[in-house]
């Protein structure tokens, strides 16, 4: 008996016999694919059981993947024909043999010319995805002179089909039998490697896939996936020019999605114990944490305290927060959104590396150098498979974190775009045919730098920095870092800096690995429930903020915060109650997020009515603060009322005399903008140049 046929044998017998805790695992599993052969057409093997059961099988197939695969299903189709009642309306023409737990894991940059025609295992990100298209198992070719039958098995992504008939030498004169050959679906991706397992400075490698049978349509753009694939060689023209060119290719086995961050480190139950130890002090934890972040950057606490509860968040991803007294639920985000506008060398940009690099799937990108196509998903068009979906970032960094850097130096309609991102937390496409909605469940930590260099106290949040009011409305939280001279401050910064550069970093509280570990096992909690207290408090605060005592909202037409805030401060809540591994949000938790959000507005959007300070959230994200809105609410009845004056006398308003009237009380360019919104609005119109006259209904 030679070799193979041992092979095909040893495989038969292992399909009938091999047992788990007593059960014929495969012949129960071919037993199952034959009843539900129309939605499953695969038996999947664990290449551990061929190992055991005889190591000639798992030593052939290391050796021979692609022969060892097509005798594998040669064979479990020969034992369903011969061991199993199945109705033979089943197309076992695409029935395959799949085998994961592949003990050789490598990555997409060590990929070489020794693992060509071996099988591997490679954990990496899809980064594109094509449409599905018909592929040749064999083809079969005709001519139309002679009648010369040809046959061809395509080999790695590409056919060459033959030009000349191999027997009359006509030019032209093959076609397609496409009753003889056989087709099945294929899909080519495009895979990347994962970004938080490169090294600092490298650039992410690509490398084409194929997926064939009932793995097409399994995997999109996005999932992080750990695959079983037979590394080959194919030649491709780059866009049909010049002679074609080798380039490595992978034929996918199995498929396994990974549904948790990759990069999530293990937390045992050790781990688990130390961190209910250090939970267990209190404020003096939350303090450790904090002196944790970035420890090269002095200060910051409030910063580096939002930071935490942005990493934990709310609740796990793709779960359902709970709302107030658990009578229904509300799906709504459970990410932490947070704005940094600041002077330069306040250290943005060093933490913004730092938090990318803390936690799994963070991802770190500039304003500057990204496109909506970058952060989001495009559809490209490839010369050889057409139109396919490519992601960016923040479907890349799905459950992790994306840190953008000069965010106000995005294009306005880039920046657009991460409205449905940042608050639906997914992407949808329609485009070219391709209709497809990606998940972005990650929260975004932004920084920009103020319009004019440095930050301006004088003029609302919203004017110093170059972002549409609509984005910055779906911010949290908002943090401005100034760079204001102050001896005690400027010492110790000074200090922190000189020490680094002769000690190293200074220690920390916590290490980095222990930081990574209890954000990971915190992420894993379940979202905690509110008690009456914690609902009170935060009803209370959230009245506090929105109606200040002692003012009349018909004259200032003041809103302090609006239901985004009330949002923004029961997922601040929910996040602490995490961070401190409570299954409840008590009142304490509350009246932190008050405060910390308090905070927060108080730096950007404070305004002076008499001797109160109060919080305007309109210098934050609307076009006009109240006070402006107000002056221009007046500037407009003033004007109407003017030239109503002469509309009694049956004349048209002269501009230079309506300007002239107000002179005292508005600016020249105040006046002129208020008119020229009158205009546009059509309230007024000009019957010549210069006039106004009020519209008639």
């Amino acid at each position: 008996m030679s070799e193979t046929e041992s092979f095909e044998d040893l495989f038969y017998e292992f399909l009938r016999s091999y047992t788990v805790e007593g059960v014929c695992i495969y012949h129960d599993a071919l037993n199952q694919l034959a009843a539900k052969a129309k939605t499953t057409t695969s038996l999947h093997i664990d290449f551990n059981h061929l190992l055991h059961f005889d190591e000639r099988l798992a030593d052939f197939l290391l050796d021979n993947p692609r022969a060892a695969l097509a005798k594998m299903t040669a064979t479990a189709i020969r034992y369903l024909r011969e061991n199993i009642n199945f109705s033979y309306t089943v197309n076992l023409r695409d029935f395959t043999v799949r085998v994961y737990n592949i003990p050789m894991e490598i990555s997409i940059r060590d990929v070489s010319t020794e693992h060509v025609n071996k099988i591997v295992a490679v954990r990496c990100v899809v980064a594109r995805v094509a449409a599905p298209q018909p592929w040749p198992e064999r083809l079969v070719l005709r001519c139309t002179n002679c009648g010369q039958v040809a046959e061809i098995v395509p080999e790695g992504t590409t056919v060459a089909l033959p030009t000349r008939c191999p027997k009359c030498k006509r030019r032209v004169s093959l076609q397609i039998d496409e009753a003889s050959s056989e087709l099945r679906d294929v899909q080519i991706v495009w895979l990347e490697e994962e970004p938080e397992r490169l090294e600092a400075g490298q650039i992410p490698r690509i490398i084409e896939a194929r997926v064939a049978g009932d793995l097409v349509g399994k995997i999109h753009p996005g999932h992080r996936v750990k695959l079983v694939c037979i590394i080959g060689v194919q030649f491709r023209r780059t866009r049909g020019r010049g002679p074609a060119g080798p380039q490595f290719f992978m034929e996918i086995v199995y498929v396994e999605q990974i549904a948790k961050p990759l990069g999530e480190v293990e937390v045992t139950e050790e781990d688990i114990r130390k961190f209910q130890e250090e939970v267990s002090k209190g404020d003096a934890f939350l303090r450790n944490l904090i002196e944790s972040i970035a420890p090269q950057l002095y200060g910051l606490e409030d910063l580096k305290e939002a930071i935490l509860y942005q990493l934990v968040g709310a609740a796990p991803y793709g779960e359902i927060v709970p709302f107030e007294e658990q009578t229904a639920v509300i799906r709504e985000r459970p990410d932490i959104h947070i704005l940094i506008i600041g002077d330069p060398a306040t250290g943005k940009t060093e933490l913004l590396r730092f938090v990318s690099h803390l936690v799994p799937r963070g991802i770190y990108a500039t304003g500057r150098a990204a496109t909506a196509a970058g952060l989001t998903a495009a559809v490209v068009r490839d010369p050889l498979v057409g139109w396919m979906l490519e992601v960016g970032a923040l479907v890349l960094a799905d459950q992790g974190v994306v840190c953008i850097d000069e965010i106000d130096k995005m294009r306005k309609e880039d920046a657009v775009i991460l409205h449905e991102a940042m608050e639906k937390q997914t992407i949808t496409i329609h485009k070219a045919g391709i209709d497809a909605t990606l998940s972005a469940r990650c929260p975004i930590l932004a920084a920009a730098n103020p319009k004019a260099g440095r930050y301006d106290p004088n003029l609302p949040f919203r004017a110093n920095i170059n972002l549409p009011p609509t984005l910055l409305e779906r911010f949290d939280l908002f943090f401005v870092l100034r760079d204001i001279p102050h001896r005690e401050t400027d010492v110790k910064i000074a200090e922190k800096i000189l020490k680094r550069s002769i000690k190293g970093m200074p220690p920390t509280p916590y290490s980095l690995d222990f930081m990574r570990k209890f954000i990971s096992y915190v992420r894993s909690l379940p979202p905690p429930k509110f008690t009456e207290k914690a609902i009170r408090r935060l009803i209370e605060g959230y009245l506090e903020l929105r109606t200040p005592p002692d003012i009349d909202y018909e004259k200032s037409h003041l809103i302090s915060v609006t239901h985004r805030q009330l949002a923004a401060l029961k997922r601040l809540a929910m996040a602490r109650a995490r961070l401190f591994l409570r299954s409840e949000v008590r009142e304490e938790d509350a009246e932190a997020a008050l405060n910390l959000l308090r905070r927060s507005l108080e730096r950007v959007a404070s305004i002076q009515i008499g001797e109160t300070s109060l919080i305007d959230i309109d210098r934050v994200q609307a076009p006009m603060d109240s006070q402006r809105r107000t002056r221009f609410s007046l500037l407009i009845r003033r004007i109407l009322e003017i030239v109503q004056e002469y509309e009694d006398r049956g004349e048209a308003a002269p501009d230079k005399e309506v300007i002239d009237r107000l002179k005292s009380e508005f600016k020249e360019d105040e006046i002129r903008r208020a008119i020229g919104e009158l205009l546009r609005s059509g309230e007024l119109w000009e019957p010549e140049p210069g006039k106004l006259r009020r519209l008639r209904y």
